[in-house]
């Protein structure tokens, strides 16, 4: 479809004289839980919806252009160790797939790097974050067939 600039141009007067400008944004989990298993790979999803979670926008053109510009992370909440405050780490942007979602694959080597196992490793609590501050619901990971911690001898 082509529209030319003074329809877009009217719509745009339209929807600001409407109160739509700087229309807000949410997101949403595609799924409340994940389950991962132990040292493979493992995605989880969000989808970008409307501030109510009412529609979801599964394609760029579908976002309305009052929305403005919006970036995604996706990221662990975690306790912090000193402070006790919880608080968004791992975060990393994602761009929208083809099948609408914002999609981070966690390896399987993050169940045992030192770093991530202060804060547990893969499992736990995963949010969307978008640029202006809007955090999804979490979504759980759940991690199965991790080996025992052994008990040492004295």
């Amino acid at each position: 479809m082509h529209y030319s600039l003074s329809v877009l141009l009217v719509g745009a007067l339209v929807s600001s004289a409407m109160g739509q400008e700087g229309q807000s944004l949410g997101l949403a989990p595609v799924h409340a839980n994940v389950t991962c298993h132990y040292e493979k790979k493992c995605a989880i999803s969000f989808m970008l919806t409307d501030a109510d979670g009412d529609i979801a926008y599964l394609t760029g053109d579908a976002v309305p252009a009052t929305a403005g510009n919006f970036k995604v992370k996706i990221c662990k909440l975690v306790t912090e160790i000193d402070t006790g405050v919880l608080a968004k780490t791992f975060c990393r942007h994602e761009d929208q797939g083809n099948d609408g979602f914002f999609t981070r694959v966690i390896g399987g080597k993050k169940d045992h790097d030192e770093e991530w196992a202060v804060y547990g490793g893969r499992e736990g609590d995963w949010v969307g974050v978008l640029n202006d501050g809007t955090q999804s619901a979490p979504l759980e990971i759940i991690v199965k067939g991790a080996p025992e911690p052994q008990q040492e001898e004295m």
